[in-house]
């Protein structure tokens, strides 16, 4: 298999944690293999005028950096009690970004 990670969340103001949806995509298949459940940023700062808060706000989309993709590391750290993640931690690269007109 060909592995294909697609991540979609729609950012919005919200007091309350968003969700968001990580997509395994076979790209030999062309199919989903698995969807999950996941985030980015913490409550309160999801929307699109926090992308630039680090440590806080949503991953930024690629489209506002000069990046072509994000990877994600297969090896997880385990934050069972973090609120948004309350599980495994998996590492975003680049881990830093400069967010263009910010």
């Amino acid at each position: 298999m060909k592995p294909l990670l697609l991540y979609f969340q729609q950012l919005q103001e919200s007091s309350q944690l968003i969700e968001g949806r990580l997509l395994l995509l076979n790209a030999q298949k062309n199919c989903i293999q698995n969807t999950y459940i996941a985030t980015s940023g913490c409550p309160g700062h999801q929307s699109s005028g926090c992308i630039s808060a680090r440590g806080k706000g949503p991953i930024p989309p690629i489209n506002s950096m000069r990046i072509n993709h994000y990877s994600v590391a297969t090896q997880p750290f385990a934050l069972p009690n973090v609120r948004g993640v309350e599980g495994n931690f998996y590492k975003i690269l680049p881990e830093y970004v400069t967010v263009e007109g910010v």
